[in-house]
């Protein structure tokens, strides 16, 4: 099993051993054409490290000749030419065996190839897939002959002869199916999602061109959902801190589960996790909430989350105190 970095921070918790500020390019950058802006979530209300969404174009997961290598025991990765990555974790043995789709014309059916689940006395991996992707192929036709209708037929079962790795359970085991660098084939069943590898900065993205529903239409873009698993490499990713978020600060920090690149709030002047736990320590010993009591108290924009407002009031000296807005937001229920 694998954990992402908020799983591992709920696991060995977030506390950093070192905090080293970087500083951000100066200038006009060059960014990707598919890059739009940028939005630093500082995840107050959590233990977890502040994130960093992108306002693309497209499936930027997506890229043209994308192929993937094998790194180590169990990294698979691939890269573009403009600093994107995509990176799943599986560390099962390959052995040589056939998968199968279904198709209507050259337009595949079936969301996955799939290998069979068993194989006859004496029967082959390919032949074992042919009947298993037949087998399919009838009950489809068995769905149409029911309920007619005017949608095409799929007529053809497609068996190809590949690298399967044994079954582990991540994305509930699913078969991820890959081109390798060298241009061989290989299915990971049941690869996992993780942390970033060295050199690269995992972010979210939210697409743009989508169509945005009518509930969301006046949420700001950084609040409209989106989509994980793209890893941005350092340099593109100070790049873009640089261009969209100036007025953020960035440092290299070393968690128990690796050392990230982390943004971190000028104000604060250190690493997020200690404002969390210096006033979350206060809050358990009933002392009044300092300077920056929002990043333990206000977890309004959490899922199912809060604003609370400190019980035992404030430190002298604190200037964000609760506005009547805040005291009308900490009445509202999180579901």
């Amino acid at each position: 099993m694998y954990l992402s970095d908020e799983q591992m921070s709920a696991v060995s918790g977030a506390r950093v051993s070192q905090w080293e500020p970087i500083t951000l390019p100066e200038g006009k950058q060059p960014l990707p054409e598919w890059l739009k802006d940028a939005h630093v979530d500082w995840m107050h209300g959590a233990m977890n490290a502040p994130a960093v969404k992108l306002k693309v174009i497209g499936n930027v997961l997506n890229w043209d000749d994308k192929s993937w290598a094998k790194e180590g025991a169990k990294t698979y990765i691939a890269r573009s030419g403009d600093g994107r990555a995509a990176v799943l974790y599986h560390d099962g043995a390959a052995t040589r065996m056939a998968a199968w789709r279904v198709f209507q014309g050259d337009k595949p059916v079936t969301y996955q190839w799939c290998v069979p689940d068993w194989r006859n006395s004496g029967e082959s991996w390919e032949a074992a897939a042919q009947r298993a992707g037949e087998e399919h192929l009838e009950k489809y036709r068995h769905f149409h002959s029911l309920y007619p209708s005017d949608k095409p037929v799929p007529d053809w079962v497609v068996v190809k002869s590949l690298d399967v790795t044994t079954k582990q359970s991540g994305f509930g085991g699913d078969g991820y199916f890959l081109t390798m660098t060298d241009g061989s084939e290989r299915i990971l069943r049941g690869p996992w999602h993780g942390g970033a590898p060295v050199g690269y900065v995992e972010v979210t993205a939210w697409d743009m061109t989508e169509v945005v529903a009518k509930w969301n239409s006046d949420r700001q873009w950084h609040r409209r959902g989106g989509y994980a698993g793209l890893y941005i490499a350092e340099d593109l990713f100070l790049r873009i801190i640089a261009r969209f978020c100036p007025h953020v600060g960035m440092a290299r920090v070393q968690h128990s589960y690796g050392p990230r690149l982390e943004p971190f709030c000028l104000e604060w002047g250190r690493a997020k996790s200690e404002i969390y736990e210096l006033e979350r320590s206060k809050a358990k010993r009933k002392e009044p909430a300092g300077e920056f009591w929002r990043v333990y108290w206000d977890g309004h924009e959490r899922y199912c989350g809060q604003l609370r407002i400190p019980t035992h009031g404030f430190e002298a000296g604190v200037m964000d105190l609760p506005t009547e807005a805040d005291y009308e937001l900490a009445k509202r229920r999180p579901w």
